[in-house]
């Protein structure tokens, strides 16, 4: 199934099955972030030291 990890700074457009999607965080924070195809589908990256 395809997805997005949308966080409110960048979009990673859709990530089809077998393909990944990667981030680099360049402080601590936590960030929101959801799948603009699925309602409901969201979570929090918490990004520690």
């Amino acid at each position: 199934m395809t997805h997005t990890v949308t966080f409110e700074d960048e979009d990673s457009g859709n990530v089809d099955p077998g393909e990944t999607y990667a981030r680099t965080f360049d402080a601590p924070r936590e960030l929101a972030y959801d799948c603009t195809i699925h309602a409901g589908m969201d979570a929090t990256v918490t990004v520690t030291d």
